[in-house]
């Protein structure tokens, strides 16, 4: 009787924590869909100047899926473990398990790519930036002018000796599809309203003097970071979820 007895209170206890883990992936499931989406709204604008826009959107459209099954699947699990149904818990078990290694691989690949973001941007700039002055270009020239306003830059870094190294402005007065002009998106926030004025030509001392590289460059590895580290985490705790349903499998076919 006993046994019994003691058996039962563990098969409640099983069942109890196992629903407030459901409970608890329900957040982290919205967590990752608002995360995810997050960093899609922010990266879509450099889809067009940036080749690491599409990583970084890829493993945001992951993480949103990811999220969206897990709160699919805590439907599934918490109906099971409620009324009893040891086959839907054992199918959410499985499911969450495929569901699991998919959030743990997707973590990993975002944390891998960060290593090769800093040459990757440099290649997509040097191939992107020159189209900025030419006629049918309007995408790229919108994203370059949303870049250069939003991360507060100008041009690229340029490393030739004759010019000086890391004077973004620069990058514009020997760009050879132009005539030295500085774009208006270059101007500093607090000298627009001078900037905008008919006639003004921009000087290299009215522009945000760094280039664009080191700040997209670390927009690219802070968002790609946030979205691995978040990944895996919640990958490793799907596992105790895993774990718990299928004890409370195992409470069910003893009772």
């Amino acid at each position: 009787m006993s046994h019994s007895l003691d058996s039962w209170l563990f098969g409640k206890i099983v069942t109890c924590t196992f629903i407030c883990f459901i409970c608890f992936f329900f957040v982290e499931g919205c967590t990752l869909i608002g995360v995810g989406i997050y960093v899609l709204a922010q990266n879509i604008e450099y889809l067009d100047v940036l080749s690491d826009s599409m990583v970084l959107t890829a493993c945001a459209a992951t993480i949103v899926a990811v999220g969206s099954l897990v709160i699919i699947l805590g439907f599934f699990g918490f109906w099971g473990a409620w009324y009893r149904k040891r086959e839907m818990v054992e199918a959410y078990a499985a499911l969450f398990i495929v569901v699991t290694i998919v959030t743990f691989s997707a973590g990993v690949a975002c944390i891998v790519k960060v290593s090769d973001t800093e040459e990757s941007i440099k290649q997509s700039f040097i191939d992107q930036f020159p189209k900025y002055w030419l006629f049918g270009q309007t995408e790229i020239s919108n994203a370059i002018d949303k870049l250069q306003m939003e991360f507060d830059c100008c041009g690229l870094e340029i490393y030739e000796a004759n010019v000086g190294e890391g004077r973004g402005p620069l990058y514009w007065k020997y760009d050879s599809n132009n005539d030295g002009s500085i774009p208006l998106s270059c101007c500093m926030t607090q000298l627009r309203t001078v900037c905008q004025q008919v006639g003004h030509v921009i000087s290299e001392e009215e522009a945000y003097p760094r280039g664009c590289e080191k700040e997209m460059e670390t927009f690219v590895k802070d968002n790609l970071h946030s979205l691995g580290g978040l990944a895996i985490t919640g990958a490793f705790i799907h596992c105790i979820g895993i774990l718990l349903a299928l004890l409370d499998v195992q409470a069910m076919k003893r009772h």
